[in-house]
C-alpha cells in the first residue's frame, strides 16, 4: 500500500483515478491544481505523484519542476496524466524527470501496473541505501510487496488456498472509509497488544458469489488446473466488483463475498452492488469458452454462478493480532446475503436480491418473479426479488444490456436443470403473496388514488396524485399472482417488459413512464396521464384530411424512436395514440411490444398478438414480425382517420384475420385518392412491398406534398 497524491483539475477523472487506486487498497489524497498539489507534496510527502499536465494556476509542468528543485521531494516519483497524444508534451515531461506518461482516459490495470513499477523501484532503491529513511507507508509497502513475493513462491498447501491468495494479488482490495481509522489504530497499539476485535457499523450491501456444481467440475480437472480454473474465472468475475468500488472481502473457496459502502456520504451501494451482480452473471456467461477450449473432452457440468444481495448495517471488524490480523465483515446482513446465494440452487435464479436490496437499487434492474422465504435463523420471512436484468439508459446501446439479460436467463436455465429432483416435491419457495380480494381499497405509498379510469384482463388503470410532486400520474396495477398461475406469470412478465422497453425510449411522440414498483399485492407502472383522451375520440368526430397527415407524421416519428431501439409495437390502434392537453400525440400501451433480438416473450408458432382490426398479414398467420408490422397497423389507422371506416369489417376474428391475408387493399373515396399510394405501400400483404421504415414512410408523405394540405 502507497501514500499516492492525485493533482487534476476535471473531478470526473480525478474520482475515476481515485476510485482506481483506492481499490488496490492505496492511500489517496487530491489536489485540484499544481499549486494545491505542490502544498501537499511538501507537506504530506508522499510515495507517488499521479498529475494532469494541463491545469489552472499551476500546470504539471510547473509543479514537476518545483518538486524536482526541492531536496525534501526530489526523488518522489511523479506520473503525467494527459490528453494530448504528442511527443512534445512526452519529451518535456520526461526532460524534466517524469518518471512515467500515461494517456487519458487511464485503464485501471495500465495505472495499477504503472504505480507498481514504480514501488518496486522504491523498494530495490531502499533496499540499496539510495534512500536511508523510510515512512511508515514505505515500511508496509515494502513488507506488502515481499509477503507477496513469498506467498508467490511457497507452494500452496491446498489448491483453494493458492487461488485465495493469487487472486487476492492480482485483484487487491479495495480500501474502505474506514482503512484510516483502522491504520491509526494500529499506530498507537503495539501488534501484541492490540485488541483481538476491533468494529465499527456501517450502512451498506453484501454481494456473495458461488460457482454452481463446482466439486463436479473440479472432480475432473487435476489440482494444478483447479487453480488455473479458478484464477482465470475470478480474474474476469471480481473486474465487475472493483469497477463498481466494491470490497472483495474474501474468497471462500469457490466463492467470495464482497461489499459495498456508502463512501463519501452516498447511498448508492445497492445500485453498485446489483450492477456488480448482473455483471458477473454476464462473466460467468462469457467464461463458457474459455473452458470448453482449454480444457476439451473433459465431462463438466455447464458453467453457472448463483449471488445473493441484501442491504443492511454491516459490522467490519479487525479480527485477530499480528500477522494473523485480518479485516472482515460480520452480522445479519452478512448472513442473509450468504442464506440469499444458497437458496438460488433451490430456486433455479441467478441473482437473489432481498426486496430491501432491490428496491434501494433503483428502477433499472428489471426484476423477475418474487415471494418471500423462510431463511434459517430468522423468525419471519424475507421478502426476495429476483434480477433478470438493467434496463438501459436513453442513448446507450441496448445490445449490451440485452446480452445481460440473455446471459441471466441462460445461467439461471443452467441452475434449474441441476435443481434436485425432491426440490420438486417440497414447498415451492418463494411463498405467493395473497391475492387482494375483489373489491379491496388499493393503495401505492406516494400516491393518492384519484379514481379508477379502467379494468381489463388482469389489470387496473387508475388516476393518481404524486404526493410529492402533485402530478397527476396513470398507474397500472397488475396483482401479483401465485407460483403455479401461469397465465398470471406470463402477464407479469410481459408487464414487466413494457417498463423495460419504454424506459429506453427518449421522443415527445412516445408516453412518458415514470418508474416500476411493487406493494405486497400488486405490481405497477407510473406513466404519463393524457387529459386529452385518445385518437378514436377524435376519429369519431371526423377529421380533416391535414389532420390526418399530421397525426400521421407525428406516430410516425415515434415509431422511428421505437424502431431505432429495437422495439415492435404490435398493437398500432387508435386507442393507444394519446392525446395531450397541448394536442400533442404520443404513442403508448407497449404490454405487447417485443424486442426483435430478444429471446423474451418470443412469439410462439401460431401465436397470434394484437388487435384483429389492424393487424398485420404476417401477425394473423402467426409469422415473425418486425417494424414493417406496426408500418402495416400504421396504414389501417390512416385510412380509418381518412374515411372514418376501418378497412376491414367482419363479424369475428377469424374473417377479419383472412381478410388481412387475402381480401385486396380497400380503395379510398374519390376525394382522397391522392392519398392512395401511401397506403398501399403501408398496407401491402408482403413485407418487402411496404415502407422499409417509418423514415422513409415520412419522407414520402413530405415529398408528395401532403403535409402542406
Amino acid at each position: 500500500m502507497a501514500n499516492i497524491l492525485v493533482v487534476e483539475d476535471d473531478p470526473t477523472i480525478r474520482e475515476l483515478v481515485r476510485l482506481h487506486l483506492a481499490s488496490a487498497n492505496h492511500e489517496v489524497m487530491t489536489a485540484v491544481d499544481g499549486l494545491q498539489g505542490l502544498q501537499l507534496a511538501f507537506s504530506k510527502r508522499p510515495d507517488i505523484i499521479i498529475s494532469d499536465v494541463q491545469m489552472p494556476n499551476m500546470d504539471g509542468f510547473g509543479m514537476l519542476a518545483a518538486v524536482r528543485a526541492n531536496e525534501q521531494t526530489a526523488s518522489i516519483p511523479v506520473i503525467f496524466l494527459t490528453a494530448l497524444d504528442d511527443r512534445d508534451s512526452f519529451r518535456k515531461s520526461m526532460n524534466l524527470g517524469a518518471d512515467d506518461f500515461l494517456n487519458k482516459p487511464v485503464k485501471r490495470s495500465e495505472l495499477l501496473n504503472a504505480i507498481s513499477g514504480r514501488l518496486k523501484r522504491l523498494e530495490g532503491n531502499r533496499v540499496s541505501g539510495a534512500h536511508p529513511t523510510l515512512s511508515g507507508t514505505d515500511v508496509r509497502a515494502v513488507a506488502n510487496l515481499r509477503a507477496a513475493d513469498r506467498a508467490a513462491s511457497g507452494a500452496a498447501a491446498s489448491p483453494l488456498a493458492e487461488v485465495g491468495r493469487t487472486v487476492q494479488r492480482a485483484r487487491p482490495r479495495r480500501a474502505l472509509d474506514l482503512a484510516a481509522h483502522f491504520s491509526s489504530m494500529e499506530e498507537r497499539s503495539p501488534p501484541d497488544v492490540r485488541a483481538a476485535t476491533s468494529r465499527e457499523t456501517v450502512h451498506g450491501t453484501v454481494l456473495f458469489a458461488d460457482i454452481r456444481n463446482f466439486t463436479t467440475m473440479a472432480e475432473a480437472l487435476e489440482p494444478e488446473q483447479v487453480v488455473e480454473f479458478l484464477n482465470a474465472f475470478f480474474g474476469q468475475a471480481c473486474e465487475p466488483i472493483l469497477d463498481q468500488a466494491g470490497w472483495i472481502v474474501k474468497f471462500l473457496g469457490d466463492g467470495l463475498v464482497a461489499m459495498f459502502d456508502g463512501r463519501s456520504g452516498s447511498d448508492d451501494h445497492a445500485e453498485r452492488a446489483l450492477k456488480a451482480a448482473v455483471l458477473m452473471v454476464l462473466a460467468a456467461h462469457r467464461f463458457k469458452p474459455w473452458i470448453r477450449d482449454r480444457y476439451p473432452g473433459r465431462r463438466m457440468p455447464d458453467f453457472a454462478i448463483g449471488v445473493g444481495v441484501h442491504t443492511g448495517d454491516i459490522s467490519v471488524c479487525r479480527m485477530g493480532s499480528g500477522e494473523a490480523t485480518e479485516t472482515t465483515v460480520i452480522g445479519d446482513t452478512v448472513n442473509l446475503a450468504s442464506r440469499l446465494e444458497g437458496k438460488t440452487k433451490e430456486l433455479g435464479w441467478s441473482i437473489v436480491a432481498s426486496r430491501i436490496a432491490a428496491r434501494a437499487g433503483g428502477r433499472r434492474f428489471i426484476p423477475g418473479r418474487s415471494g418471500q422465504l423462510m431463511v434459517k435463523g430468522r423468525t419471519g420471512a424475507v421478502d426476495i426479488v429476483e434480477i433478470t436484468g438493467l434496463t438501459a439508459r436513453p442513448g446507450a446501446d441496448t445490445q449490451f444490456y440485452q446480452m445481460i439479460i440473455d446471459a441471466i436467463s441462460a445461467n439461471s436455465a443452467i441452475i434449474a436443470s441441476g435443481r434436485p429432483a425432491q426440490a420438486a416435491a417440497a414447498p415451492a419457495p418463494p411463498a405467493p403473496r395473497p391475492k387482494p380480494a375483489a373489491d379491496a381499497p388499493v393503495a401505492i405509498d406516494g400516491y393518492r388514488m384519484i379514481r379508477k379510469l379502467g379494468e381489463g384482463g388482469m389489470s387496473k388503470v387508475f388516476l393518481a396524485e404524486e404526493l410529492e410532486t402533485r402530478a397527476q400520474h396513470v398507474l397500472k396495477l397488475l396483482p401479483i399472482p401465485a407460483d403455479d398461475d401461469e397465465d398470471g406469470n406470463e402477464m407479469m412478465q410481459r408487464f414487466i417488459q413494457e417498463f423495460a422497453l419504454v424506459s429506453q425510449i427518449d421522443h415527445p411522440n412516445v408516453a412518458r413512464i415514470y418508474h416500476q414498483g411493487f406493494t405486497e399485492a400488486y405490481a405497477y407502472i407510473a406513466m404519463e396521464y393524457f387529459p386529452g383522451g385518445d385518437l378514436r375520440e377524435l376519429i369519431a368526430r371526423r377529421l380533416s384530411p391535414e389532420v390526418a397527415v399530421a397525426i400521421l407524421l407525428q406516430v410516425a416519428g415515434a415509431l422511428t424512436a421505437v424502431h431505432a431501439q429495437g422495439i415492435v409495437h404490435r398493437d398500432m390502434k387508435p386507442d393507444n395514440v394519446m392525446i395531450r392537453a397541448d394536442g400533442s400525440l404520443a404513442l403508448a400501451d407497449f404490454g405487447i411490444a417485443k424486442q426483435t433480438n430478444s429471446d423474451i416473450a418470443r412469439t410462439k408458432h401460431g401465436e397470434v398478438f394484437g388487435t384483429p382490426y389492424y393487424l398485420a398479414p404476417e401477425q394473423a398467420l402467426g409469422m415473425a414480425v418486425d417494424q414493417r408490422t406496426d408500418i402495416y397497423s400504421l396504414g389501417v389507422v390512416f385510412f380509418e382517420m381518412l374515411t372514418g371506416q376501418r378497412p376491414f369489417q367482419a363479424d369475428n376474428a377469424q374473417a377479419l384475420m383472412y381478410q388481412h391475408v387475402n381480401a385486396p387493399i380497400p380503395r379510398l373515396p374519390a376525394g382522397l385518392a391522392r392519398y392512395q399510394p401511401q397506403v398501399d405501400r403501408m398496407m401491402a400483404k408482403k413485407q418487402a412491398d411496404r415502407f422499409s421504415s417509418a423514415n422513409e414512410l415520412i419522407d414520402d408523405v413530405l415529398a408528395a406534398g401532403h403535409a402542406a394540405g
